[in-house]
């Protein structure tokens, strides 16, 4: 989660190639995809996206709901655009 919050693509990408659960949560039930979205991310979207079980987490919310998509949306700077436009890219999010 840390490295989904502080856009370490690099240790996203280790973490990922190492067995790490892509669909863990934290205490407020957000996956990694939310928090990379979040802090506008987009290499670190597309990479969770393509892990394992990265398209089931497209339209999974956490505590409040928000998915990954809201919480790119929710921003208002030009990284987040680029996260947009990567989630809207995909056909099975909704």
């Amino acid at each position: 989660m840390l490295a989904a919050s502080s856009n370490c693509s690099q240790v996203i990408a280790t973490l990922l190639r190492y067995g790490a659960d892509d669909r863990a949560v934290d205490k407020r039930r957000r996956t990694a995809l939310i928090l990379a979205a979040k802090y506008a991310d987009p290499t670190s979207v597309r990479m969770l996206i393509n892990a394992e079980g990265g398209a089931e987490l497209l339209n999974r919310g956490g505590q409040c709901r928000r998915t990954a998509l809201h919480e790119a949306a929710a921003r208002n700077d030009a990284g987040a655009g680029d996260v947009v436009k990567v989630l809207l890219d995909r056909d099975d999010i909704r």
